[in-house]
């Protein structure tokens, strides 16, 4: 897929906020990101059920899409920091691992 494709992949509807996992199952929060409505999603084995997530007076939790958006934002960012770092700890490792044994292949 081209660089310009990747740019114009649709964004995310939906982004979890929150996961437990259960013995036979798991329980999501999750949020819409154009709406900000919260919902909250449950499974098990060969079920599963989703509603919205209400406050105590009954009301739908609304989380800001803005603050969804800062927060995919970051997330996409750590995941790109850890996979750099990733690369070149292996990098770091195979560089060592040819400073002890020179007849190591090399890249």
């Amino acid at each position: 897929m081209s660089k310009e494709g990747k740019e114009n992949k649709k964004e995310k509807r939906f982004v979890v906020l929150e996961e437990q996992r259960l013995h036979v199952g798991v329980i999501r929060i999750m949020a819409d990101m154009q709406t900000g409505v919260n919902y909250i999603f449950v499974s098990d084995d060969s079920n599963c059920s989703i509603t919205p997530l209400l406050d105590d007076t009954g009301k739908a939790v609304i989380t800001d899409p803005a603050a969804l958006k800062a927060k995919e934002e970051a997330e996409k960012q750590r995941k790109e920091i850890l996979k750099a770092a990733k690369k070149a700890v292996k990098k770091e490792k195979k560089n060592a691992k040819t400073e002890k044994d020179p007849a190591a292949p090399k890249e």
